[in-house]
């Protein structure tokens, strides 16, 4: 199927953004880059379902409720857990059953979110990125200039006609983003999100992350990336999408070690030291 490669701005529902695997997105891309297999099953034969966890579902209903103040889950009476509070139990089942496919949260989870809802507005910066008149949730739509790949993504915040772009994001610790960030490739979602933006308007934009903290105190950060860590993420787009492009074109999915004995596993600095 061809596909439109007008670059344009679009306003869909996120269950067709993600629905739809005519066109990559950045989680697409780092799925691919932890396995051109998983890659191949999970979105072009689609016989590996995506990967949910609580903490996914956590962050989408965080995301409702701070973008566009919905309330996306379901509460889970106390009833249907057992005496412990866990999701365990007939009752639970039952409950889970009913409502398969939803987010449910427990009281404490709908509580610890009115928390990290209070704690944000109180920070200046965060409240004015959340909270002025910008397009929230946005899908882009372009295809890549150098390989002909299409495209997608999904912005949480556009403002001041895209000159300023953000994303919210949940984390365990705030003060560890400056290194976790690195490992969940973050810093390719910036490119590739800048690069979007670009496509559209001709102009790179100014991206922030809005991170919060998911325990108390709630602690929120707004923080741009360094140009050098910009253009690191960029670079390894280049090296994924091409990869990805040569998986394609040759109808070859198998990971890189597959069929071979790899190179012996060295031990760690820090497994060394341990024996010192």
């Amino acid at each position: 199927m061809i596909l439109d490669p007008t670059p344009k701005l679009l306003n869909m529902p996120a269950e067709e953004y993600h629905r739809d695997h005519s066109r990559v997105s950045h989680s697409m891309l780092e799925v691919f880059r932890e396995s051109p297999r998983l890659y191949y099953g999970r979105f072009v034969t689609r016989e590996y379902p995506s990967d949910r966890t609580d903490a996914m579902d956590f962050g989408t209903a965080a995301h409702a409720m701070l973008l566009e103040d919905k309330r996306v889950y379901v509460p889970i009476p106390r009833c249907a857990l057992n005496k412990d509070g866990h999701r365990k139990g007939p009752m639970w089942k039952e409950f889970a059953a009913i409502h398969e496919g939803k987010i449910l949260l427990t009281t404490d989870q709908q509580s610890t979110l009115e928390c990290m809802v209070a704690e944000l507005r109180r920070h200046k910066k965060a409240a004015q990125l959340l909270g002025c008149r910008g397009e929230r949730e946005h899908t882009i739509h372009w295809t890549d200039d150098e390989t002909g790949l299409d495209m997608k993504c999904r912005i949480d915040i556009v403002l001041e006609g895209m000159a300023i772009i953000g994303d919210y994001k949940t984390c365990a610790d705030a003060a560890k983003f400056d290194t976790q960030l690195y490992d969940m490739g973050y810093h390719r979602q910036d490119a590739l999100y800048r690069d979007a933006v670009k496509s559209v308007t001709g102009e790179p934009p100014q991206f922030l992350f809005v991170v919060q903290q998911k325990s108390p105190p709630y602690t929120v950060r707004v923080a741009p990336l360094s140009p050098q860590l910009v253009t690191i993420g960029r670079m390894q787009n280049r090296q994924d999408i091409a990869g990805l492009i040569r998986c394609r074109d040759d109808d070859f999915w198998d990971d890189p070690s597959h069929g071979r004995v790899e190179q012996p596993i060295e031990p760690k600095p820090w497994m060394i030291q341990s024996v010192l």
